[in-house]
């Protein structure tokens, strides 16, 4: 399975403290980033027709020292299904789930978005707005979202703050075929219940599983790997569906609150949904690139076993009266 991809490039020394504005940045203070990625396989009794989607965090902070930043889906996603979902934070219920902190959402005279973390001094992130963003499609078959900070970080404006987070949804149904692989059973035909078992494969950063044009093309454009500081994978999973999870940076698996169905923005209940959640935080260095397996395994109906099943007892029926017309009734003179 392929790599999703993160780089950025840097700005230059003399760009880095513009003389017209008195930037709060510190020397001291290190980039650092970390990276949120939500898997949402919810189909069900209540969600038959949801396909699979994902949701992206990205916190930055000291993002000044960012000139732009570059996601790359490694599957081709219509303009339509990169969705901004910083309009959730204004219900203050989602914002306190999503960050587990009393929030505060503002929108500033400018139309800057910000939200204020209260349990952690006040903090104050800037909320970026998707539509500034750029979404191309890339080489063979992929996608390219492209973040322009260098905008924010010349707006006098936004001198105060030091954090930067992005959230957007990713809607695809190339998501289920790329992401998703359906491993079929050895005594499929003989088990007596219908079921489905699929390994998630989610990476990236991983060079050996992406297009080597790409790394050749960033590098050019003097663009680098981003690296982590801590990255969380969350997959939300129907409760009646067993989840084998893999590595030792898996913390706890919750039952969702239901003030998720308004983030959601769903037409239904969401229902018993478990979120299954994996917490990754470098050591000595920043992380360099992620990956993460989950083996899920539902129940599932096919028509094509069922019929056979049918058909086969209906064929014993017949061979069973067959036999029983031919050898039975001549023995007992019937």
């Amino acid at each position: 399975m392929k790599s999703f991809g993160i780089w950025y490039s840097s700005p230059d020394i003399q760009e880095h403290h513009p003389v017209e504005h008195s930037s709060p940045v510190s020397a001291e203070k290190e980039l650092e980033l970390d990276l949120h990625i939500n898997l949402w396989d919810i189909s069900g009794k209540r969600a038959k027709s949801v396909a699979p989607f994902i949701d992206i965090g990205l916190n930055i902070s000291e993002f000044r020292k960012i000139d732009k930043l570059c996601f790359l889906i490694p599957f081709e996603v219509d303009k339509s299904g990169i969705v901004d979902l910083t309009d959730t934070f204004e219900k203050r219920s989602i914002a306190n789930l999503i960050f587990n902190d009393d929030c505060r959402f503002t929108r500033n005279e400018n139309g800057f978005c910000v939200l204020e973390l209260m349990e952690h001094e006040g903090k104050k992130k800037l909320l970026y707005n998707m539509a500034e963003a750029e979404v191309d499609f890339w080489n063979k078959d992929e996608t390219m979202i492209t973040f322009d900070l260098k905008v924010l970080r010349e707006d006098s404006v936004c001198d105060e703050f030091h954090d930067l987070y992005i959230r957007f949804r990713i809607l695809s149904d190339r998501i289920k075929e790329e992401l998703f692989c359906n491993i079929k059973s050895k005594n499929w035909f003989l088990e007596s219940g219908f079921t489905s078992t699929q390994v998630v494969d989610i990476k990236v950063n991983k060079k050996r599983n992406m297009n080597e044009e790409d790394i050749k093309e960033m590098r050019r454009n003097k663009f680098q790997f981003a690296e982590f500081n801590k990255v969380h994978f969350l997959v939300m999973e129907p409760a009646g569906n067993d989840v084998e999870v893999f590595g030792k940076d898996f913390i706890e698996c919750r039952k969702l609150e239901s003030e998720w169905g308004e983030y959601l923005k769903l037409n239904f209940e969401l229902g018993d949904i478990l979120a299954y959640h994996w917490k990754t935080v470098s050591e000595s260095e920043q992380l360099k690139e992620y990956a993460q397996m989950v083996k899920v395994t539902s129940a599932a109906t096919s028509w094509f076993i069922i019929i056979v099943y049918m058909l086969v007892v209906v064929a014993l029926g017949i061979l069973t009266n067959s036999l029983f017309a031919a050898f039975v009734q001549p023995l007992l003179g019937l």
